[in-house]
């Protein structure tokens, strides 16, 4: 600071934080109209986060359910839920506000090395487009957080280092176990410590050795943690990478390239890169990496000056770039060799280089004022990118539009997409979609499954099938390809091939209460009762408040024949109505099961809410009708009733059902209408499909003989008392 004492600089200092503060918010206002997107739904990241589950907090803390060991970033969620639930602007704000923080601290950090242009360069990391996806992603809470921590870390260790103070190492050390309680990016902290001990004294010494041993420490202890909830929880065991160490090391020279491109200029960014293929056979694949070794060498022998600075720089770039530059695997790779948000702590060096480099040669010669104008219209440009770039997270179909027109080949993109029009509705355009998604990776299992279940919605069956079998195939141990490949089986008319693939889901996952359910109902209608009722009480044991369970078992109760059945029938279906009191099929069932067990009059209540529920449906006037006509007891019995609720549900079957015109023909024989009783049960015999069950027509004719015998002995008991006049 030449020329400005320090009474100066500490006047501007509020000043110069608020305008990292509110240029920042500024920036990013649209981010804070956006929603959640991909992976901010599912289980390892927020909305189904385990973490506001029952004893959550311990569970991130002491337990390996989670996806990944982010536990401090699960705890930031979990105070947020508190205050404002699972609305996305108050999560968007503290994305905003902690990389504000971060930008505080990036300012703090260079004027601690002495590096100029420190506040300038600030401005540029709180407003660089290629933090928008570690800012505007809610998910990517783990990077904001880990950047604030790693920050002030280092300038507790800076402080440790120009005071001694003991409780300012340990601070330092207790707030980079945060940064790796974060994420694992932060790994690079140890080493970046010894880089800072060469820049500030030129050399590196035992004693700064020694006292990075702890941060390697906990650097080394926290990576076995990460690496193993990567391979084991994120990644469930399965490779996302077959590269060999020689292709990965050539990727890595490309990658340290393509995030110092993207840094120094940020255009065309992407939420879904390419992802690289390496030949390492090929030597120049190795060019990358030779480049950079031969720039590492230059810069240890400096001679004019600028080599010091660029090898501080990218020796920094290149170590906390290190997690990310392919050589351990992670669940992101399966996608893309590279995302912006990996270079998230990275982009601190290039940018404090570039900009520390410029501001020293305009102090040098003199050129501060236009420096200064210079640099406002960088800051400018970029919040204006970053602006725009922020309104592509607004919501989870413009993100993968955005990815789509800039990355043709992403085809989780193309997966995803269909997944929103398949949502809306918009089938046809969703198995486009899943098509090109195909087309571009034929082995994308989501994409199999996905399109298998818009076919088995269209009635293509085997086409379903087909791609449920390919799914299985390829991901042969996901519960849910045998899953849905069952369903197609079962709405084939292939049974037995059904409950086999049920089966094999079950063997992947027991307990799944949906896969019991859905074993359970083919079971019951191979006739199969006693197992199925096994697979229903097991769905119930796991999840008792399903109603589609309840319902299932007491409809197979009802058709054991055992002792007890139907009164255990019976409570299920009041369990199942009681969890879901609109539940038409559980209350139309229950009465027909209370009339069997000739308990009408609680039939007929039940049947007067099946009605209300299902004003057009003829079925609970039918059943109503054929109890008040057909009902021993006087009290019970009703046949004006019986004929008006007859003829309704006549009505409304478009007079089609033969099981309404047989309630009907009943109704009006208990009205003494036997005329009309007969030509109902006629016409309800003409109703019934050729080749269908004969038992039920057989009712019907023997029925119709009681009629038409009434009617004859009607009419002869007529003819005797008119000829008796």
């Amino acid at each position: 600071m030449h020329g400005m004492t320090w009474s100066d600089a500490a006047a501007k200092t509020p000043f110069r934080t608020a305008a990292i503060v509110v240029l920042t918010v500024v920036a990013y206002v649209p981010a804070l109209r956006a929603g959640f997107i991909w992976n901010d739904e599912s289980v390892g990241s927020l909305l189904g986060n385990i973490v506001f589950e029952a004893d959550g907090l311990f569970r991130v803390w002491f337990t390996t359910e989670s996806l990944n060991y982010w536990p401090m970033v699960w705890t930031s969620f979990w105070v947020e839920h508190q205050i404002w639930g699972f609305n996305p602007a108050g999560y968007h704000a503290v994305n905003i506000l902690v990389h504000a923080a971060s930008a505080l601290l990036v300012w703090r950090l260079l004027l601690r090395l002495n590096i100029p242009g420190a506040w300038w360069a600030a401005l540029v990391f709180a407003v660089h487009p290629v933090n928008v996806e570690s800012v505007a992603w809610i998910t990517q809470r783990k990077n904001t957080l880990c950047m604030l921590f790693f920050l002030a870390a280092l300038l507790a260790y800076l402080r440790h280092d120009h005071h001694g103070r003991t409780r300012w190492y340990v601070f330092a050390l207790a707030l980079f176990a945060l940064a790796m309680l974060s994420k694992g990016a932060a790994a690079g902290l140890p080493v970046v410590l010894l880089i800072m001990a060469w820049w500030r004294r030129g050399r590196i010494g035992g004693l700064d050795v020694a006292r990075s041993l702890p941060f390697f420490a906990v650097m080394a202890a926290m990576c076995v943690v990460e690496i193993w909830f990567q391979h084991q929880r994120a990644m469930g065991g399965t490779a996302v990478s077959d590269h060999t160490f020689w292709a990965r090391l050539a990727g890595a020279g490309w990658v340290v390239w393509f995030y110092l491109y993207k840094g120094v200029l940020p255009v065309d960014l992407c939420f879904v890169y390419l992802r690289w293929q390496f030949q390492p056979a090929n030597w120049i694949r190795f060019l990358p990496d030779l480049c950079l070794v031969l720039l590492f060498i230059t810069c240890l022998r400096p001679r004019r000056g600028w080599e010091r600075p660029v090898l501080f720089a990218l020796g920094y770039f290149v170590v906390t770039l290190g997690p990310a530059l392919g050589f351990v695997d992670f669940f992101f790779m399966k996608y893309s060799s590279v995302a912006d948000h990996y270079q998230y702590l990275s982009i601190v060096g290039v940018i404090a280089l570039l900009v520390g480099a410029s501001a020293g040669a305009a102090e040098r010669y003199g050129r501060q004022t236009e420096f200064s104008w210079a640099a406002a219209t960088v800051v400018a440009g970029l919040a204006m990118l970053t602006w725009n770039q922020c309104r592509i997270y607004h919501d989870e179909e413009a993100l993968w539009l955005d990815t789509i027109r800039r990355n043709p080949a992403a085809w989780m993109a193309h997966n995803n997409l269909g997944g929103i029009r398949e949502s809306k509705g918009n089938l046809d355009e969703a198995a486009r979609l899943y098509r090109e998604a195909l087309r571009i990776k034929p082995d994308h299992a989501n994409a199999h499954l996905n399109l298998g279940r818009i076919e088995r919605r269209l009635g293509h069956l085997e086409l379903a099938i087909g791609h449920f079998r390919e799914t299985a195939r390829i991901t042969p141990r996901r519960a849910a390809a045998h899953r849905e490949l069952g369903r197609a089986l079962a709405s084939a008319g292939r049974p037995q091939k059904a409950i086999a693939s049920y089966r094999r889901a079950l063997d992947l996952d027991t307990a799944n209460p949906r896969l019991h359910l859905d074993l359970g109902v083919e079971l019951a209608a191979a006739g199969q009762v006693d197992a199925a009722i096994g697979h229903f009480r097991t769905a119930l044991q796991l999840d008792g408040g399903n109603s589609v369970a309840h319902y299932n078992l007491a409809v197979a109760l009802s058709n054991d024949r055992k002792d007890g059945a139907a009164t255990e029938a019976i409570e299920s279906f009041r369990r199942a109505l009681q969890i879901r009191p609109d539940y038409f099929d559980a209350r139309f069932a229950l009465a027909l099961t209370l009339t069997r067990s000739g308990r009408a009059d609680e039939a007929l209540v039940h049947l007067t809410e099946a009605h209300r529920l299902r004003p057009r449906f003829a079925a609970p006037l039918s059943l109503k009708a054929w109890i008040l006509a057909t009902h021993p007891d006087s009290n019970v019995r009703d046949p004006v009733e019986a004929v008006d609720a007859g003829e309704r549900a006549a009505a409304l079957s478009g007079r089609k059902s033969p099981q309404a015109l047989d309630a009907l023909a009943a109704a009006y024989a208990a009205a003494g209408r036997f005329d009309q009783a007969v030509a109902a049960a006629r016409e309800a015999l003409q109703r019934i499909p050729a080749g269908a069950d004969t038992a039920f027509g057989q009712e019907i004719r023997d029925r119709l003989e009681k009629y038409l015998r009434k009617v004859v002995h009607d009419d002869e008991r007529l003819r005797a008392s008119a000829g008796g006049d």
